[in-house]
């Protein structure tokens, strides 16, 4: 029989998911509509930083987080809950690095928020960006001295690190939605 509370996290934990999936959708369509950012100019980072709350809703640990997939995956069957375990293992790095980035850079302004590192991919790109108005050896050089990570949870996104991380966002929701339509004992 389930339990009132069961019945509760199963929704809540679908309305969450289920609201990430809208959101990844809704800022896939709006990312090539030039004429749409230059309308509103804020739009992209409007979407990265709700997608990133939404999100991390699933995969903190917070206690003040009761629908979390933590709290799921504890009302599953045990083949279930496997099947989530190896979602958080293939995908830790991401969730990861979402859960970092909401908890210092989104939600609220950590006082540590500038320990987070640009990618090197970012750098890079960057790098190439100023070259163009000061060369690329100038470039070079100012970024040189910026902290790299090799442990992704200690990124912070740029829009461009956001993108190249969508597909795997994307996966993410898509596995955990489709664990939870058989996760359901009374369906």
């Amino acid at each position: 029989m389930i339990t009132h509370e069961q019945s509760m996290i199963w929704g809540n934990f679908w309305q969450t998911m289920d609201q990430s999936r809208k959101l990844v959708s809704d800022y896939k369509n709006i990312s090539p509509l030039k004429e749409l950012q230059q309308k509103f100019p804020q739009i992209e980072t409007a979407y990265i930083d709700s997608i990133i709350v939404h999100v991390a809703k699933i995969f903190t640990s917070s206690k003040h987080e009761p629908f979390r997939l933590e709290q799921f995956k504890a009302i599953c069957r045990t083949e279930i809950k496997k099947e989530i375990e190896e979602v958080e293992e293939e995908y830790k790095d991401v969730t990861s690095k979402i859960v970092t980035n909401r908890n210092k850079l989104v939600a609220h302004l950590d006082k540590n928020f500038s320990d987070l590192c640009f990618s090197k991919n970012e750098i890079e790109r960057m790098e190439r960006d100023m070259a163009k108005s000061i060369g690329l050896q100038d470039a070079k050089g100012i970024f040189a001295s910026m902290p790299i990570t090799s442990d992704k949870s200690k990124e912070r996104y740029s829009p461009r690190d956001f993108r190249d991380d969508l597909p795997q966002i994307k996966k993410i929701l898509e596995k955990l939605d489709d664990i939870w339509g058989r996760s359901i004992p009374f369906a």
